[in-house]
């Protein structure tokens, strides 16, 4: 038994998940939901990611252990349970929607509009990861599911379903610091105005790319977003609904979930 699973065995985290951060908000990140585990030198490009069948496995974990929390939820300050959201609006975020329903589970996915726009007009960091699997011989349906964006109708598909909100994640998906503020204004702002036009609701909810964000962005947020979500560290003294923390998730094993979900790896908070 390695440290990890023998630690999860003692009951630690479960205690600290039940006693210490029992009425306190986590949020489960999740990014590529693939249909399966391709195999073979997809491997190099899935590693990060999730299977549909993992991903089943761990909101069916999560289930039995939170109550599941939406967009609303929060903004009325209920920390007493778990929000789920994916980043980044990948084509494979199509698979998850019986899921959610089997589970009544509620969902924020934050969309970078590049890909939406056109599907195949890739986020720079996806370009970088087909060059590990590009040849000949590379199968266009894998392809796809692995690193299309989820375009303009497979969007509004989505932003219909009862149990998805969704959220804003920029244009391009860029380290928001290193840009100027003109820039940042046009990456968050207008991302938002074209899901707005495209989905016919407002977008109350915003993801930093790469958890990269300073004062400025923060300013920018705070006024165009009812919230916004973070990565496991939160590096700015703002309050506390601007930068969520998030625990990413991309395996589904049980010990490794108990881990991740007890508040030692990532610390919960109250809104």
């Amino acid at each position: 038994m390695n440290i990890r699973n023998a630690i999860s065995t003692l009951g630690i985290p479960t205690l600290f998940r039940k006693v210490i951060y029992r009425n306190h908000l986590q949020t489960a990140l999740f990014h590529s939901v693939h249909r399966q585990r391709y195999g073979g030198k997809y491997d190099k490009v899935q590693v990060a990611d999730i299977s549909k069948d993992e991903f089943r496995e761990c909101i069916k974990w999560l289930s039995k252990r939170f109550r599941f929390l939406s967009v609303s939820d929060i903004l009325k300050g209920d920390s007493r349970g778990l929000i789920i959201t994916i980043d980044d609006g990948f084509l494979n975020n199509t698979n998850i929607t019986d899921v959610l329903e089997e589970f009544n589970a509620p969902v924020v996915i934050f969309v970078s509009t590049q890909h939406i726009v056109s599907a195949t007009d890739w986020l720079w960091f996806i370009k970088d990861r087909y060059k590990l699997i590009a040849d000949e011989d590379a199968d266009p349906a894998i392809v796809s599911d692995l690193f299309d964006g989820l375009g303009v109708q497979k969007l509004v598909e989505l932003s219909r379903h009862p149990l998805i909100e969704i959220g804003c994640h920029t244009i391009t998906h860029p380290y928001l610091s290193r840009i100027s503020p003109e820039e940042q204004y046009k990456e968050i702002v207008e991302s938002k105005q074209y899901l707005e036009s495209i989905v016919g609701k407002k977008v109350r909810a915003f993801s930093y790319p790469l958890n990269d964000y300073d004062l400025n962005v923060y300013e920018i947020v705070s006024k165009n977003f009812d919230c916004a979500f973070a990565g496991f560290k939160c590096p700015l003294d703002i309050p506390a609904k601007y930068q969520i923390p998030r625990t990413y998730i991309h395996h589904s094993n049980h010990h490794y979930l108990n881990l991740k979900f007890s508040g030692l790896h990532v610390k919960p908070i109250k809104l």
